[in-house]
């Protein structure tokens, strides 16, 4: 399945992403970045309350409202420039909140890497979106925002991706191991990992 997926990265979503980046200027794409991120406001906020997290559940609320106004629909991130930086949460995080077990890990084409929760969070969180399950809201845009949002994530990651392989002696367990460090991260709603003081402090603490 990793094969799968990588040829169809090869010389599908790669090519395109790659001339998507090359005829974007630089803050146009950071823009774009940004607009799809408010576009899940919606999701990290359900997920935020999920969690028992009002602060965060309010500070993404005022994301969008911001940024969704004064930011042009989210093209401009001025919430974070007005004290409100973004957090990550999806109902992957939400699970891991409630200790559901990750379960193994897998390759899926063009979806890429996850586990089963991960992939089973994902259509939760699809079918959470209000632009998905909305009828107002035609089924062209809906298609164009997900492969819009795919196109400009996968540009995104270009050069570190390519950076990663080349360096890489097994690019399946490289690759595999860059999975699971992004999401400790998304799991971590962001923070950095505790170092050996802080779990030393932690320790003493309990």
């Amino acid at each position: 399945m990793f094969a799968v997926y990588q040829f169809v990265d090869d010389f599908l979503i790669r090519p395109i992403a790659a001339g998507y980046g090359w005829i974007t200027p630089g803050p146009v794409k950071k823009g774009v970045r940004n607009a799809f991120r408010n576009l899940d406001s919606p999701v990290v906020f359900a997920n935020d309350l999920l969690q028992f997290q009002p602060g965060d559940a309010a500070v993404t609320l005022g994301r969008f409202i911001l940024n969704s106004t004064a930011g042009g629909l989210g093209f401009f991130d001025v919430a974070a420039r007005a004290g409100l930086p973004g957090h990550p949460a999806d109902f992957d995080q939400t699970l891991n909140f409630y200790h559901v077990p990750s379960g193994p890990y897998m390759i899926l084409p063009v979806l890429g890497p996850g586990t089963v929760r991960h992939n089973l969070a994902r259509i939760v969180d699809g079918f959470a979106d209000p632009m998905n399950w909305s009828n107002e809201v035609d089924s062209s845009i809906k298609i164009g925002r997900t492969v819009g949002y795919m196109i400009s994530t996968r540009e995104n990651l270009i050069e570190p991706l390519d950076a990663l392989r080349k360096d890489s002696l097994d690019w399946y367990a490289t690759f595999r191991a860059t999975y699971y460090q992004d999401r400790a991260v998304v799991l971590r709603k962001g923070a950095t990992a505790p170092d050996a003081a802080q779990n030393d402090a932690f320790d003493a603490a309990q």
